[in-house]
C-alpha cells in the first residue's frame, strides 16, 4: 500500500536528539490507514509522540476526533504542537499535548491522568533495543535504545520488549480501571525475535493480537545489534536465532552475529515489521509456560555476560 504523506522530513523541525521520520514511520502509517475504520472519530493518544510527525498524519488522514500526544522527553510534545500548527494549522485545535514528562501512560502531571483514562485509541513505536553498556553515549539515544537494567522485571526484556511489555502493562491496567474492553492499542514492532513470541508478549497480558500491515524494511544502521547477538550466545546450544535477513525480500535469513557483522560493514540488513492491534479480552491469559523458563535461562545468561562489562547509563525511564 501506498499512502501520500501529508509532510515530508524536511517540513518538519527535527533537533538532533529527537527520531528521524523514516521507514518505520510510513509502515506505522500505511498499517493505522489499513485499519482506518476502526479508528476514525475516536480519540487517540500517541505514547512516544516525537516531532509530531504521526500526529499529522493522524489528524490529516485517519479522521480522529482527537489526537493527544505525549513523552518522555517533555520538549517534544511542544515541537509536535510546533510542527503542526506550521504544516497543518486547520487541524491543530484537535491535537492536545501532554505537556510535561510522560512515562509510558503514567505522566508526571497527574491531572493528565484523566486523559490518559478517556482515550480509545493507544498508539506507539518505542525502541525495541537495549542500550549495550559499552556504547558511547549519543544525542539520540532515547530515541533508538531503553534502558534494559530498568525492565528487569519483565519477562521480555530479555528480547528486548521490555519497554514494549512495561506499555501493554499500563494499558491493561487502564482497560480494567475504565472496564473498557473496546480500547485498541496498535504496536509497530519488529520481527527480530520472531512473530510467534511477540504474540505471545501480547497474549500473556490478555490481548489477542493482530496484524494489521507487514513489510520487510533495512535495519537502521546506526543501530548496534550487539544485544540480539547476545540473546543468541546466551541461549542454549543456540537453540534461539533471531529473524535478520540479507535481502530486501526477507528470504535469505541470517543470524544476528552475521547481521551485526554486515552492519559494521556497511553492508544492508533486513528486518521485518508489523504494525499489531492488540485486542483486550475478558479473561486473561496464561503465558506458556515453557517460554516463561526459556525467557528466564536467557535472562539469567545475559546477567551473567553482562557481569564484567560497564554498566548502562540510566536514561530516564522510571517505574
Amino acid at each position: 500500500m501506498s499512502i501520500s504523506t501529508p509532510c515530508s522530513r524536511e517540513d518538519l523541525i527535527v533537533p538532533q536528539y529527537a527520531f528521524v521520520p523514516d521507514a518505520w514511520t510510513t509502515t506505522f502509517q500505511e498499517g493505522l490507514l489499513a485499519d482506518k475504520s476502526e479508528i476514525v472519530g475516536k480519540r487517540l493518544l500517541e505514547v512516544g509522540v516525537g516531532t509530531g510527525a504521526m500526529a499529522i498524519f493522524g489528524l490529516t488522514k485517519l479522521e480522529v476526533a482527537h489526537y493527544y500526544g505525549s513523552d518522555l522527553d517533555p520538549n517534544l510534545p511542544t515541537l509536535a504542537s510546533q510542527n503542526i500548527e506550521r504544516i497543518c494549522p486547520d487541524e491543530a485545535s484537535r491535537f492536545m499535548p501532554i505537556l510535561g514528562s510522560t512515562n509510558l501512560l503514567t505522566p508526571v502531571d497527574k491531572n493528565n491522568r484523566s486523559i490518559i483514562l478517556e482515550t480509545d485509541i493507544v498508539i506507539a513505536c518505542i525502541p525495541q533495543a537495549i542500550r549495550p553498556p559499552d556504547k558511547e553515549v549519543c544525542f539520540d539515544d532515547l530515541a533508538h535504545y531503553y534502558p534494559g537494567n530498568l525492565f528487569e522485571n519483565y519477562q521480555f526484556n530479555s528480547l528486548a520488549l521490555g519497554l514494549n511489555e512495561a506499555l501493554l502493562e499500563q494499558f491493561m491496567s487502564v482497560v480494567r480501571e475504565t472496564k473498557d474492553y473496546n480500547k485498541r492499542i496498535y504496536l509497530n514492532i519488529a520481527g527480530r525475535v520472531g512473530l510467534e513470541n511477540i504474540k505471545e508478549l501480547f497474549k500473556s497480558h490478555g490481548l489477542t493480537s493482530e496484524i494489521v500491515h507487514q513489510v520487510v524494511i533495512p535495519q537502521c544502521p546506526s543501530t548496534s545489534l550487539q544485544f540480539f547477538v547476545d540473546i543468541e550466545t546466551a541461549s542454549t546450544d543456540n537453540a534461539f536465532k533471531c529473524e535478520f535477513y540479507s535481502d530486501p525480500e526477507g528470504n535469505c535469513q541470517i543470524s544476528a552475529n552475521e547481521a551485526e557483522k554486515r552492519r559494521l560493514q556497511k553492508d544492508p540488513v533486513f528486518h521485518k515489521l508489523y504494525v499489531i492491534k492488540g485486542i483486550p479480552q475478558l479473561n486473561s491469559v496464561n503465558l506458556n509456560q515453557f517460554l516463561i523458563t526459556f525467557l528466564d535461562c536467557i535472562r539469567q545468561q545475559l546477567a551473567q555476560l553482562y557481569k564484567n562489562r560497564e554498566s548502562s547509563p540510566l536514561l530516564p525511564y522510571y517505574n
